[in-house]
């Protein structure tokens, strides 16, 4: 785990009610999940979510892809899925 990772632990551990799991991958933190949320500000281009870690039902908010550039979900796999804007 990175140093910024343990801050954000340390942040949610003032909201007592949560539940705070970490994972050693983006492919483990999307597993099994219902709702996927991405919000990165990053402009390289850089692939978030690929097409082996999308569930059939998965409901995925890619917020951070606001702009070009920002593509956190594969463009191809984007382009083969159901969108709405």
């Amino acid at each position: 785990m990175i140093l910024c990772d343990q801050k954000f632990v340390a942040n949610l551990a003032l909201f007592p009610n949560s539940k705070v799991i970490t994972a050693s991958s983006t492919a483990d933190a999307v597993k099994g999940a219902d709702i996927v949320s991405t919000i990165t500000a990053d402009k390289a281009c850089a692939t978030i979510l690929t097409a082996d870690m999308i569930e059939p039902g998965m409901h995925i908010n890619g917020i951070g892809g606001d702009c070009p550039g920002k593509t956190e979900i594969h463009p191809d796999d984007a382009a083969s899925r159901q969108n709405f804007c």
